[in-house]
């Protein structure tokens, strides 16, 4: 199943295989100057707590990936690798190309979002809302 976010003039829009299925405004809070957060991250064997309220992973990208780098994304509210993984990315031992790769998951999270990176450092960039 092919799965295309697209974001036009603040509407998100899920197509799955041609097929709109949702439609939905997406605006900042009064608080906010983008639709997204962003957390950079370049530190090697750490786990990082990104929020720590219900939100919604946005993306991933790797923007200088590591031989051997496992990046796992959990829901929890803890600051500790502990709670639901989301997702674990394991870079291979030889890379193929370099980056940047960007992974679009676009899932809500109910507790919280924590990044643990272990083995050689990539640095990354991780969109959440």
């Amino acid at each position: 199943m092919m799965r295309k976010t697209l974001l036009t003039v603040g509407v998100a829009t899920l197509i799955t295989a041609g097929v709109v299925y949702g439609v939905g405004l997406l605006a900042p809070s009064s608080n906010q100057t983008s639709y997204f957060n962003y957390s950079y991250i370049d530190t090697n064997n750490s786990t990082t707590s990104l929020k720590t309220t219900s939100g919604i992973l946005y993306a991933l990208t790797i923007d200088t990936p590591a031989t051997s780098s496992v990046l796992t994304l959990y829901d929890s509210t803890s600051t500790s690798a502990a709670g639901t993984v989301i997702a674990k990315v394991t870079l291979p031992a030889t890379l193929l190309q370099q980056g940047p790769y960007t992974a679009i998951f676009d899932v809500y999270f109910k507790n919280g979002l924590v990044i643990q990176q272990t083995g050689n450092t990539s640095t990354l960039t991780v969109s959440f809302y």
